[in-house]
This record gives C-alpha cells, sequence and structure tokens, in this order.
C-alpha cells in the first residue's frame, strides 16, 4: 500500500507542526549530514538532524526530537527521492508523436514549429502554441478524404481535433487512425490502438464509430475512455457521460465500465479517477496490482522491467502522482512503503524483495 505521496503544500504543513512546537524567535536547521543513511531506521535519521539553538527553546530537545522524527517519516521520501535521482534516473514522458499522411510522408510532431503544417484534401493541419494538432476543414463540399495516423511512442502523449471537432487524446504507445475530413460519410469512422480520451462533437445524422482491437463503440456525442493496449487482459471502455453502445449489444450509461474479454462483454461501475488519470497527467491506483502498475510505468517512462519473483507481481497498490515525477521518485516511494527494491540498469528496472 503506498498513500504516501503528499503534495508540497501538505509538506509545509508538517514543517508548520514542527515550528508550533517551537518559540517564535527560535529556528530549526536541518543538515543532510549522510545522505546513504536515508534509507536506514530512525536511529540513521536522527543523524541527518542537527537542531541548532539560535534562541532559547520553549521545549526540550527531547520533545522536538521526537516531533521531527514523526514528520520526517513522511518528508523522508523527498530527500531518498532527490539523492537517487541524482545517481540515475527516467525522465517523464512528454508531448510529442508522429503523424503519418496517406502518401507515407511523416511529420515528427515535437520537431515542427507551431503555424500550419501542411494542407491536403480541403484541411489545413496546424499546430497550436501547446502542441495539439488542430485539422481545419476549409471546404465542407469538398469530399475527398485519405486516411492520416496520428501515433505515440513509449513516453509519448499527443491531442488532436479532427476536421468535424472531436477532440482525441492519446496516451503513451498508441494511435488514432482518422480520415482528413467526413464530409459526404454516413460515418464518422476512426480506428484506435493502444488508449485514447475521446470529447465527440454532437452531430446525431453522423454517428462516430471508434474501433479499437475486439470492439466498436458507436456514439452521437459523448465523453468515454478506451484503453486497448494488447498486452492488458482485457479491453476497457469508460463512459464519462452521455450514451455509447458497444459492438452493437451493450450500452454503458455514465460512470460505467465495459470490460471485453474473448467477445464476453462485462459491465460494472467505473473508479472514473483511476481509468482516466492519464488524461489530467497523473497516475492514480486503486488497489492495482504491482505488475499492472509497472505496465504503465513503462510505457510512460520508455523502460522495461523484470521481477526476481512471481509473488511481487501481486503486490497491491493505492494512491496517486503526478506523471511530471522522474521514474526514480515514483520507485522509491512504492519500495519505502512495500516489501519490494528497484535498481535500474540503463532502462531496465529490477523489481526484487527488500533485504530489509
Amino acid at each position: 500500500m503506498f498513500d504516501y505521496f503528499l503534495e508540497e503544500a501538505g509538506d509545509r504543513e508538517m514543517v508548520k507542526m514542527v515550528s508550533s512546537h517551537l518559540d517564535q524567535e527560535s529556528s530549526i536547521v536541518l543538515d543532510v549530514q549522510d545522505r546513504e543513511a536515508i534509507d536506514n531506521n530512525e536511529k540513521s535519521i536522527m543523524k541527518l538532524i542537527r537542531i541548532k539553538r539560535i534562541n532559547k527553546l520553549r521545549l526540550t530537545w527531547y520533545s522536538a526530537a521526537a516531533t521531527l522524527l514523526i514528520c520526517f517519516s513522511f518528508l523522508i521520501y523527498r530527500y531518498s527521492s532527490t539523492y537517487k535521482s541524482e545517481v540515475g534516473d527516467v525522465a517523464p514522458g512528454k508531448l510529442g508523436a508522429t503523424l503519418t499522411l496517406s502518401d507515407g510522408r511523416k511529420i515528427y510532431i515535437n520537431r515542427t514549429s507551431a503555424g500550419n503544417i501542411v494542407t491536403l484534401n480541403g484541411a489545413k493541419v496546424i499546430k497550436t502554441a501547446d502542441g495539439v494538432i488542430d485539422y481545419q476543414q476549409l471546404d465542407p463540399k469538398n469530399q475527398t478524404s485519405e486516411f492520416n495516423t496520428l501515433a505515440t511512442s513509449n513516453g509519448e502523449h499527443s491531442q488532436v481535433i479532427l476536421s468535424d471537432g472531436t477532440k482525441v487524446m492519446l496516451n503513451s504507445s498508441s494511435s488514432v487512425k482518422f480520415p482528413t475530413n467526413f464530409a459526404g460519410q454516413g460515418v464518422r469512422r476512426v480506428y484506435l490502438t493502444g488508449e485514447g480520451y475521446f470529447e465527440v462533437s454532437k452531430d446525431k445524422s453522423h454517428p462516430f464509430i471508434v474501433v479499437s482491437a475486439t470492439q466498436q463503440v458507436k456514439v452521437l456525442g459523448t465523453k468515454f475512455n478506451i484503453n486497448a493496449y494488447p498486452n492488458e487482459n482485457a479491453v476497457r471502455t469508460t463512459l464519462l457521460e452521455g450514451a455509447v453502445k458497444i459492438n452493437d449489444s451493450k450500452v454503458l450509461k455514465p460512470g460505467e465500465l465495459a470490460l471485453e474479454q474473448n467477445g464476453r462483454i462485462v459491465v460494472q461501475h467505473a473508479d472514473l479517477r483511476s481509468e482516466t488519470a492519464w488524461v489530467d497527467n497523473d497516475f492514480y491506483f486503486n488497489n492495482e496490482d504491482l505488475e499492472s502498475v509497472m505496465r504503465k510505468v513503462s510505457r510512460w517512462y520508455n523502460i522495461s522491467f523484470t521481477f526476481s519473483n512471481e509473488e511481487l507481481k501481486k503486490i497491491p497498490l493505492n494512491g496517486h502522482l503526478s506523471r511530471n515525477k522522474s521514474l526514480m521518485t515514483m520507485l522509491n516511494g512504492i519500495g519505502m512503503t512495500t516489501n519490494v527494491s528497484f535498481k535500474l540498469n540503463g532502462t531496465v528496472v529490477e523489481i526484487r524483495e527488500s533485504s530489509h
């Protein structure tokens, strides 16, 4: 379990808790004298702290030290993560993707400046200042359309606005194939691999269809998420707003999750925060096993991982963390609250049982 992710604001509150026990004219100076001792027990933690009296303390040294120990059990994660990041780390994923045009030309989005990228088949393709790919239809009567594909690799994420105004966010190692415009088409059909979040522009006369792996999702106007990675156990479709029909059989209501596996669909209540955390650039784990967590981590940080034994894969985790954190910041936190340790060798993370 690792409900240990503390925001900086929370850290400041803990520091205030220490200060409240001290005279207003007194201060505490913390000096990290031995960084290698950070991962040890409370006796080692005491070696990290030097308290200098600038004025007379109203409380004794013992009271202040005891309070500090309580706070450091929460704050020590910050120090250990920072230290290990200096030794070797992996940066978080970034905005980026590859746009493949119908003629095979490839445009690397993160190497392209903001502005007009290309004009084709009656549509102008623009990269906005914040990196969004925007397809703007120039001539509504132009029914010439060809398919383009926007794809992210491990460690990338991207967003595209289709010519009908539909917004698609792509997670790492994902792609969406779509027509340059939908004019003259009875339905608006796109193809997804990996994970995508959709905000579909309403058009009752032209249903929007997402084809992914072994399923087809039909909508009129709604917000939903599809996780269709090939190395996951099931295709997960989560509905936030509106209504969708899966494989012309199951209809989802807002707040429901459809699990599709081997042609069988099971509908259940969705943990929306967990299913769509990546859209807000977060990780959120709700009783999720370590192996599943590491699959998400591997795609975002573009690393691979190995387990020393099968039992470690089953460890359940609960917690959340910004995806802007470095790899070792996350892994160190998990290691300090579970019986596992992580070793980074290049781009491979070795996961073992802790020796202490």
